[in-house]
This record gives structure tokens, sequence and C-alpha cells, in this order.
């Protein structure tokens, strides 16, 4: 495995390990984190020869420096994964230690891996444990992807370690973990129900198929691309519903609004999996809409503040990444008015209906635009999806996407940098996440075009809750560079 070839080679000293960390973290991260178990395990005794012939080096690197913090987090999920609990808790301790707070999630892996020696003694820690995943998935999460697998983790340790000799404390296991999935819903799914079903009797095999299972659904394909370029929705009682509104974002809104009414709810929120699923339903679109509409345009408003005159002097090429209803596109509309001219405006997006309304919704506000619309993941995405170059400027959105750890940000970032020619404006605004690991995937991302020609920081903006508007939380950045 080349990436675990390049860390043994480059883990000398913990000077030259952290060097190399901080040059290819996120690199090291998509390969690692991003991988599905079948090739890790393939590469189990790399991994682990690496981890204990350097961890004398991995001690003793700076975790200060929040890179080789991200690294050991990194490394606890592989130890996690494997079940190596000895390096786990060394790890663990390390953390412990840092001045970054701890994640959660590890939190909650500690509670089942640390001092746990037999079945009774997991199901006696299981409400610890889902009562800090819990609190994983509501303060720290992007959605329930990860804390599924810690769960399926949970259940797959158990299956090795007690398979053999206590079938019916498997079953108290199983047992707990239902009765819990009814007191907290987002680990209600169809993985669990599957996962739960495998006959644990062959305990051996039923390790590798509940691990088979977790990566088809980590791994699984949400999106089939559409190759048609001018998708819009049309024929449609939204359409009438957008004829008769007014040019105005928050106009829009209040459609939703009323048809929320009718056909949301609890159920189609949680659905929304924390707003990073793929919609499949209308329902889900008002939904969306309606519960995280608001905090889209605020954050657009509060970007457009601090892009510099210049911009909006000339005709400008749109570029709306994970643009979803293309919320942060009719927010540039509607806040900027007349001050830019979009001549072409490009809408990425895996939901196939929430690409279509996004794109009626652009063509409410900026009729003579050219809108292409590319139906695909970002990790799917090619340079030969985009429109040719033009003579024109760049202006990127990114609107609560670059945050979400389900793609890979190399990738994006190299894609960038071999497509966008010219001079490129960039806002990027998320939610402000407490994990440090998802906030150095955007510094990472500013930080990466910081080198090249022409590189402005305009505006780097923290804001927790409470310091901000309605107890929302934000971070933001806005940026030039010449590419």
């Amino acid at each position: 495995m080349e990436i675990l070839n390049k860390l043994y080679s480059n883990s000398n000293t913990p000077a030259d390990l952290s060097i190399h960390i901080s040059d290819n973290i996120h690199h090291i991260y998509d390969e690692l984190i991003t991988a599905n178990y079948t090739l890790l395990i393939s590469h189990r005794s790399e991994i682990e020869e690496f981890l204990y012939s350097k961890y004398h080096v991995i001690k003793n690197i700076d975790l200060a420096n929040s890179d080789n913090f991200t690294f050991l987090t990194l490394l606890l999920d592989i130890c996690e994964r494997f079940n190596l609990t000895t390096l786990f808790q060394r790890f663990y301790k390390l953390v412990q230690r840092a001045s970054f707070k701890t994640h959660l999630r590890l939190e909650a892996s500690a509670i089942y891996i640390i001092g746990i020696n037999s079945l009774p003694e997991q199901i006696t820690a299981a409400d610890a444990f889902f009562n800090k995943l819990n609190e994983a998935y509501t303060f720290e999460e992007d959605g329930a992807d990860r804390i599924l697998a810690i769960v399926t983790n949970f259940y797959a340790q158990a299956v090795l370690n007690y398979g053999q000799f206590n079938q019916p404390g498997l079953q108290k296991l199983k047992e707990t973990i239902n009765s819990n999935r009814q007191i907290f819903t987002f680990i209600d799914c169809d993985l669990l129900d599957k996962v739960l079903l495998v006959n644990t009797v062959e305990y051996l095999s039923a390790f590798k198929e509940i691990h088979s299972i977790l990566d088809a659904y980590l791994h699984r394909v949400n999106v089939i691309p559409i190759s048609n370029t001018n998708l819009i929705e049309s024929g449609t009682d939204y359409c009438n519903f957008l004829n008769l509104c007014t040019m105005d974002i928050y106009a829009i809104r209040q459609i939703a609004v009323g048809q929320y009414r009718l056909v949301g709810g609890q159920a189609v929120f949680n659905s929304l999996g924390k707003g990073v699923e793929v919609l499949h339903e209308e329902k889900q679109l008002y939904q969306y809409l309606y519960s995280y509409g608001k905090m889209h345009f605020a954050k657009i408003q509060a970007a457009l503040q601090h892009l510099p005159t210049q911009c909006t002097e000339k005709p400008m090429d749109l570029i709306d990444w994970g643009c979803g209803q293309a919320l942060a596109t009719i927010s540039v509309l509607h806040f900027a008015n007349t001050k830019i001219t979009a001549e072409n405006i490009t809408l990425v997006e895996p939901s196939e209906i929430a690409l279509k309304r996004g794109s009626l919704h652009v063509k409410k506000f900026s009729a003579s635009a050219s809108v292409l619309t590319i139906n695909k993941t970002i990790d799917m995405l090619l340079p030969s999806d985009f429109n040719p170059p033009t003579k024109n400027i760049y202006l990127h959105l990114f609107s609560n996407i670059l945050d979400v750890e389900n793609f890979s940000i190399t990738k994006l970032i190299a894609l960038i940098k071999s497509s966008f020619r010219g001079i490129n404006y960039f806002i990027v605004v998320s939610p402000c996440m407490s994990s440090q690991t998802r906030r150095n995937r955007l510094s990472h991302f500013v930080n990466s075009f910081a080198s090249r020609d022409g590189f402005s920081l305009y505006k780097s903006v923290i804001k927790q809750k409470g310091e901000w508007k309605n107890e929302w939380t934000m971070i933001l950045y806005v940026f030039k560079v010449e590419l």
C-alpha cells in the first residue's frame, strides 16, 4: 500500500513524520478512512507493523499541531475497525493529553474498547456507549454514517470476541441494541436490520459478513448520473407555485413552509441526515428549505459583504458545488441584485430531484443565464463535465459542503486547479464544527491555493453558537486566486 510505504519511510523521527503529515494529511485521510474494509484488511499486517514499529515516533509528535492531532484520531479509527485494542488504548491516552478536544465518537468507542473484558461488561456499558454516540451525532457529526459504522463495529467485535462461546449473550446484546434504536432514531436504519440478521454461529464468517454489509452501505452508490446537462423541473404544481411567487428568496421559502405543513414532520426531517443525505422525494425538498433555508441565505449574505467591488464589474461564471436546490446561487442573485452579471451558471448536485428544482430556481432569478446541470457526486466529477473556459471571472460557491467528509477534498482541489484557469473568487461557508478534523478540511482547502498568484484572503470568520444569528454557527472564507 503506497501510502503506508510513504508513511514508513518518512517516520524516522517525530520531526520527519510531522512534516510528512503536514504535507499529506488530507491525502492520508482520503486513502485510509474512505477505503473499504476488504482493501484495508488485505493490508492489515502492514498497518499493524507500521503502528507498532513506529509507535515510539508517533507518540512524540507535537499534538498541539492540528494536523498531527487529526492524524492520531485517524489512527484511532483504524485501530477500532481492526480491533487493535492495545494500540487503541495507547493512542487514546495520547489524544486525551492533547490541547484539542477529543472527538465524542472516539469517546464512545473507548467505552466499549477500554476496560471491557467480557460480554456482560459490554452489555452493561451499552447505554453509556449509545448516549455518548447521541452526543457525537448531535454536536459533531455531519450525518449518521460514521456513527452507524461505530455501532456496527461495536456489535461485530462482540461477535468476534464472544461468538464462539456465548451465543445467548449475543442475543441479549442484539436486544440491547434494538432497544436503543427505539430511543435514538438516527441509528434505526436498514443497515442495522441487515447486520443483526446475520447468523453468528459461525462467528468468524459472521464477522466478515457484517463488515461486508457495512462496506456496501458506506460505499453505496446513491446516484446514477444523468447525462442530460439541461435538467430543470417542469409541469409540476411547484412550477405553478413559483410562477405566482415574487423574485425573492424568502417568498420562495414560504412556498416550502406552506407545503411542509402538509407533508413534513420529524420523520422527514430525520431523513435529511442533518442536511447531508442525497434527497429523493419532494417532501424532503420542502423540509430542507423550511429547516435550513434561512441559515443558507444569511451565510451567503454575510459572505457577499466581503467580495471586492471589482468582482462585480465584469461578467462571471458561477459554480455552485453540492448545490442542492441552488440556495447559494439564488442568494447571490437576490442579495447582489443587479450588481452581478452571471452569464453561465453551473450546478453540481447528486440528487436529481433537487438539481431540477435548483435549475428552476435559478431561471426564476436569471432567465438569460446559461445553466449547466451536472448530476454527480463530487468524487465522480471530471474536467470534461464543465464548460470550456471563457474570459469571465469565476465565482465558486461552497455552502455547507466542504465540511462534509464523504468525498476526497484532495481530488476536488486538483480538479479546480486543472479546470478553472483565470481569476477565481471563492465563497466558503459551513457550520462551525467542534471537530477539529472537519475544521481542518476547510482551512486546508483555502491554504491549498495560498501559494498561487494573486491569492488574497478577504475574510475569515469563525462564529460559535451564541456569537451570531439565531444560535447558528458559521465558518466563512472569502478569497481570490489566479489559476
